[in-house]
C-alpha cells in the first residue's frame, strides 16, 4: 500500500517538474536561440536538458536519503518501531533506487528536453 502511494507521489512530482520546466521555456528561449546560432544541434540541446534533469533528480534523491537517515530515529521513537537503515543499504535496493532515478529522469526530462530543443516559437 505504501509503495503504491509512493509511486503516485513520484508520478505527481514528475508531472509537476514537467509543468515547471515547460513554463520556464519562455525564459530559456534566449539561451536556446544563442546556442542554436552558435551551432548546437538538437540532440546536444536535448542531452543538456536531460543532464540538468538528472542533476536535479539526483540532488532530490540525496536530500531525501539524508532526511531519511536523520528522521529515522525520531520516527522509531514516535511509533515505537525498530526500523533500521541497514536494510536499505543492500545492493538490490541501491540498484532499484538507481533505476528509479534513471526512470524519473527519462520521464520528467524527455518532454521539456524535446520541447526546448525544437523551440521555434520565439526565434524565427
Amino acid at each position: 500500500m505504501f509503495s503504491l502511494i509512493g509511486f503516485f507521489i513520484l508520478i505527481v512530482a514528475s508531472i509537476n517538474f514537467i509543468n515547471i520546466s515547460t513554463a520556464q521555456s519562455t525564459q530559456r528561449s534566449k539561451e536556446v536561440g544563442v546556442r542554436k546560432v552558435l551551432g548546437s544541434e538538437k540532440r546536444q540541446l536535448f542531452r543538456q536538458f536531460m543532464a540538468e534533469t538528472f542533476i536535479v533528480s539526483g540532488f532530490a534523491l540525496l536530500i531525501g536519503a539524508s532526511m531519511s537517515f536523520l528522521i529515522l530515529p525520531y520516527f522509531n521513537t514516535l511509533f515505537d518501531l525498530e526500523l533500521s537503515i541497514n536494510g536499505l543499504l543492500n545492493t538490490n535496493f541501491l540498484i532499484f533506487i538507481l533505476l528509479v532515478l534513471v526512470s524519473v529522469t527519462l520521464f520528467a526530462g524527455s518532454y521539456p528536453g524535446v520541447l526546448l530543443a525544437e523551440l521555434h516559437l520565439f526565434w524565427p
